[in-house]
């Protein structure tokens, strides 16, 4: 890692806040906001199968839109695996729902409007008054026990990442 590098990432934790306090064996912190589906989406009711959740800054930029892709390109074999997936971001439903169309994402995304979902997983940060989630996402497994976290994950290849953590036995 070059200089510049290890200086981007240090400027990127102290703008956006250090990693989550939740670590792999943690139970999943309740969801309890609302979905592009038109649901609120409860852990309780998550329970019986594998889910990632994943968090981005904000709808419609770069790295947020290349993430959501690299996702929905590796839909089909992420979902062959009876895994659910969702996005979370501090935007709110209408914002989400044109990111989803715009990229036609096959997955719902969750409006964690007022941060809520974000603080419970230790992944809200932000400059000043603007807050917003952080990169981080977190795979689940059927009784509801976070198996990984990528922090931060990375926007190109992530997809990848989430089917190797999948493929390991213990997030299943």
């Amino acid at each position: 890692m070059s200089i510049f590098s290890r200086a981007s990432s240090s400027l990127q934790r102290v703008l956006m806040g250090g990693p989550s306090h939740l670590q792999a064996g943690n139970h999943a912190p309740e969801l309890g906001v609302m979905s592009t589906d038109g649901v609120v989406v409860n852990v309780a009711e998550l329970r019986g199968q594998p889910w990632v959740l994943y968090f981005y800054p904000k709808d419609e930029t770069p790295g947020c839109t290349a993430q959501a892709c690299d996702l929905r390109d590796s839909w089909e074999r992420i979902t062959a695996r009876g895994v659910k997936v969702y996005g979370c971001s501090l935007d709110g439903v209408d914002a989400h729902k044109k990111f989803i169309q715009h990229h036609e994402l096959p997955f719902p995304l969750l409006a964690d409007t007022q941060g809520v979902v974000a603080e419970r997983y230790g992944v809200l940060g932000g400059i000043g008054p603007v807050k917003m989630a952080r990169r981080v996402t977190f795979v689940v497994n059927a009784e509801g026990q976070i198996t990984h976290i990528f922090d931060p994950a990375r926007t190109k290849g992530h997809a990848q990442e989430v089917l190797d953590a999948l493929s390991d036995g213990a997030s299943v």
